[in-house]
């Protein structure tokens, strides 16, 4: 997703704030499905790829994620994303 795009959806959800880093598809080499995007965060924020959480739709970036140490979490869209950021909020 480019970065307007993302803005908009985040901040329609208000769940923007909830982020430390967000990387957009228009902002690495190599977008979806490549983990460009991710490894980009992991480095901006200083940290390893097993303590970041790759939220996705994508069997395939989820599957490419996992491999590569990150945390995971399927999302089916929008909607989705809101609800589960709720939900693993209240656990943290």
């Amino acid at each position: 997703t480019i970065r307007s795009t993302a803005n908009i959806i985040l901040n329609t959800l208000k769940v923007r704030s909830l982020f430390d880093c967000i990387v957009a598809g228009d902002e690495v080499a190599n977008g979806k499905p490549s983990l460009d995007m991710h490894f980009a965060a992991a480095e901006y924020l200083n940290i390893l790829p097993a303590d970041t959480l790759v939220l996705d739709d994508s069997e395939t970036t989820l599957a490419a994620a996992q491999k590569a140490c990150f945390q995971t979490l399927k999302i089916a869209g929008p909607v989705d994303l809101k609800f589960n950021l709720k939900e693993l909020f209240k656990v943290l």
